[in-house]
């Protein structure tokens, strides 16, 4: 599998395939190599720990594509390549000779992934692609924070990080098509899209109420009580999923919900589903994200990652 991809969108991809089991080569600039070994501190060895995030488990490959010689050579590693993985901006692989017509020309069973910020076509093809934007256009920045502040971006890429899984998923189908069609695929995917297809239930419960999202903090839009609190001794996430885990007493519940924070929980026929609770909540859920919360240290139980070879 060749991975021409860079910075984190494309290696994510490769990544997840690579953890699967695929021998991924990842080609590299001769000078510099992908940008995000230099996205430090803090560094692991010579390279950034963000590189070695998402460039586990590939062997490396520096390669100058600004060459003919660095071009004819890639083309030559295609022609026996199950995968190839491109996040160029929409026609520079074409420029180079590395498309996916131009290569498919000498590999018919080629699956060939490209991630862009906008897809191949339509009048934003050419835009460049970031992730900030994707998440702003998409609608999850809208849905995301508190409901009487401002759009937040979630804490991780997360139009990158879904375009990256899509991928992911897209080469695998594609893959089996192959064993029935014995030809390879061209796999599309934008960032926009990625994310907006992440919206899910959200986007649905605007389809069929015509009511526009909004944001909920750390709570749910169709769960109550489904957030974090504050209490005397610590943060505190409650996630009543169902009925049966919020009424008192129930033998699913580990403890009434008498009082949840500094607040008496009401009880009775106005709360006795979700749908009630959802209805009779405040119309802001204005409640700080709580716990127990861990941080990204305390929630990872796998030390950090071995480092990744150099081009």
């Amino acid at each position: 599998m060749l991975d021409l991809t860079r910075i984190l969108s494309g290696p994510f991809s490769t990544m997840i395939l690579a953890d699967l089991g695929a021998d991924v080569v990842k080609i590299e600039d001769t000078a510099r190599g992908d940008d995000t070994r230099h996205w430090g501190p803090p560094f692991q060895g010579d390279d950034a720990a963000y590189y070695h995030a998402v460039n586990r488990n590939k062997r490396s490959l520096a390669i100058d594509l600004k060459s003919e010689v660095g071009r004819d050579l890639v083309r030559r590693l295609a022609e026996s390549a199950d995968v190839l993985v491109e996040n160029f901006r929409p026609g520079t692989a074409a420029r180079l000779g590395l498309g996916y017509e131009e290569l498919r020309a000498v590999n018919p069973r080629l699956v060939y992934g490209s991630v862009s910020g906008y897809g191949h076509t339509g009048p934003m093809s050419q835009d460049a692609g970031y992730d900030a934007i994707a998440q702003a256009m998409s609608g999850a920045m809208s849905v995301t924070g508190e409901g009487d502040g401002e759009p937040v971006r979630f804490g991780v890429a997360g139009a990158d990080l879904a375009a990256g899984m899509w991928v992911a998923i897209g080469i695998l189908a594609a893959l089996v098509s192959r064993e029935q069609t014995g030809q390879g695929q061209h796999v599309d995917v934008a960032l926009l899209d990625g994310l907006t297809a992440w919206l899910t239930y959200v986007a649905q419960n605007h389809f069929a109420s015509g009511e526009a999202p909004r944001r909920y903090g750390s709570a749910h839009p169709n769960i109550v009580p489904y957030q974090g609190f504050s209490t005397g001794d610590g943060d505190l996430m409650v996630a009543a999923g169902n009925d049966g885990l919020w009424r008192p007493g129930s033998s699913a519940s580990r403890t009434s919900p008498t009082t949840i924070g500094s607040r008496p929980t009401p009880t009775g026929s106005a709360t006795a589903t979700s749908s009630c609770r959802s209805s009779s909540r405040p119309s802001h859920s204005s409640r700080r994200p709580s716990g127990p919360t861990s941080s990204p240290r305390r929630a990872s139980r796998s030390g950090p990652s071995s480092p990744s070879p150099r081009p």
